[in-house]
């Protein structure tokens, strides 16, 4: 969540015929693990926003406007994300609602060579 806008960083990874939705990668089901990243710009975060991470069952169960009014009444992270995964099971039938939030206190200067190094591992 930047400001009081919320942005969609990643798609998911389902694939599948007409509406059924089949989940394409996922840790430990392919012979190499294959991280999805974003490198943010400088301009693209904060101080103080808030990330979302969370499962499908999460975003398509609940909508935009209950996600940001959720993540901006500014609790503590576990406790955010604990209200988030309680509201979207509580809204449909099924399972496989995750969530996990982290706040941008303070971000380190941006050094490439340490990434680098550290995806290398």
């Amino acid at each position: 969540m930047c400001g009081q806008r919320l942005e969609s960083l990643t798609t998911d990874h389902m694939a599948g015929p007409g509406h059924r939705r089949i989940l394409a990668r996922a840790v430990d089901t392919e012979a190499h693990l294959r991280i999805a990243y974003l490198v943010l710009q400088n301009e693209r975060y904060d101080r103080y926003d808030r990330y979302l991470f969370c499962t499908d069952g999460v975003h398509s169960a609940l909508s935009e406007e209950a996600l940001r009014e959720m993540l901006g009444c500014r609790a503590a992270p576990e406790e955010t994300a604990r209200q988030i995964v309680d509201k979207a099971l509580a809204g449909r039938i099924g399972h496989n609602a995750t969530g996990l939030i982290l706040d941008i206190v303070q971000m380190p200067s941006a050094n490439f060579a340490d990434g680098e190094t550290a995806f290398a591992n």
